[in-house]
């Protein structure tokens, strides 16, 4: 099984890609989002979807002081680190390895208040959800499938 993953700089972007996803028959267990959280003791979580209760948070020792919140709801402060965010993808995302650079430009998009979708498959279904997020508007400088 091979995993697919995007980036989002715009909630609604991401909304509609999961909406075509969902419309194109990808199941909530395929599909995983990475964002971050309003809550001050959790800067960002893999979970399915369509509200399941898996919900894997980062541990929050793992994430590192931004200063005060900006503006924009800066969800307390808090950054992720690559370590948090690798850690959290190693346990939601078998076979994902990513390495220093692809784990800090991830952090980097959550903490600017993007958000990661992962969708996991085989590799022809895989291509189906890449024209789907493309098309939606996911980030082009990093759409990668992992085998």
């Amino acid at each position: 099984m091979s995993t697919l993953v995007a980036t989002f700089d715009e909630p609604q972007k991401m909304r509609q890609a999961l909406d075509k996803l969902y419309e194109k028959g990808f199941a909530d267990e395929e599909v995983k989002v990475v964002e971050k959280l309003e809550q001050p003791s959790t800067t960002a979580v893999v979970s399915p979807i369509a509200g399941s209760s898996s919900a894997a948070p980062v541990d929050p020792s793992m994430s590192t002081p931004a200063g005060t919140a900006g503006e924009g709801g800066d969800s307390a402060g808090t950054e992720t680190s690559p370590a948090a965010l690798i850690h959290s993808l190693r346990d939601e995302l078998p076979g994902v390895e990513l390495d220093q650079d692809e784990a800090s430009y991830y952090a980097q998009v959550i903490n600017d208040d993007g958000r990661l979708i992962a969708v996991q498959g085989e590799r022809s279904r895989l291509e189906e959800a890449r024209s789907i997020l493309d098309e939606a508007g996911a980030s082009t400088d990093r759409v990668t499938i992992y085998e």
